[in-house]
């Protein structure tokens, strides 16, 4: 008789058990998933300059004594290009100052220390393409002193030469090969960039 009461008894609990447990709620909340994605980022730029006085060979520019050359190279950096730096390295031939007076760059360019022919300035990312003129006045002037004799003797191996190749690199995080920040060094930031990037040269 015990045992039934007993085993009756667990049943019922057992039923009752069943019953609240199949009635319960829990409050829940999921909010909406957020998902990181990392995109690619640029620093981008090109190099260019109109065509010379003879539209078949670009680049190439008559000499007349005391006469003023019009050279407009430019780098134009590309639209949505990260922070950078852009450096441009003029490289005169052994012969230039034989022929033409010394250039000068145009405003917002500084020397990198240590160098005398690379230049520098800053890049601040913008939705738009920027330009960058490298000539102040964007001419370089042929001497006076220049003879026709002198130019007689010279042939396409010896024509003087003003060559411009431009660089860009990203301007934060910037490290050396150590890993510390070379942050405002710009010795070792042109070190870095003409290691590390492929330069454009018109």
């Amino acid at each position: 008789m015990k045992k039934r009461t007993l085993a009756l008894l667990c049943a019922v609990t057992m039923v009752i058990g069943v019953a609240v447990g199949g009635s319960l709620a829990w409050l829940v909340s999921k909010p909406d998933s957020v998902t990181n994605t990392f995109t690619t980022s640029d620093v981008d730029i090109t190099l260019t300059e109109p065509a010379g006085e003879n539209a078949e060979v670009k680049y190439h520019f008559q000499m007349v004594p005391g006469k003023p050359i019009t050279k407009d190279p430019k780098v134009t950096v590309i639209a949505d290009s990260l922070d950078s730096y852009i450096f441009v390295e003029i490289t005169k031939s052994d012969n230039y100052d034989q022929f033409l007076d010394s250039y000068a760059v145009a405003t917002g360019w500084t020397a990198v220390p240590g160098t005398t022919n690379v230049y520098y300035r800053e890049y601040t990312s913008s939705d738009e393409a920027v330009d960058y003129q490298i000539l102040a006045n964007n001419q370089v002037t042929v001497k006076s002193s220049v003879t026709k004799t002198m130019m007689e003797n010279l042939t396409e191996e010896t024509y003087p030469t003003l060559t411009f190749t431009a660089y860009a690199i990203q301007k934060d995080y910037l490290t050396d090969e150590n890993g510390a920040s070379i942050a405002g060094n710009i010795s070792a930031i042109w070190d870095l960039a003409k290691a590390e990037t492929t330069p454009s040269t018109p």
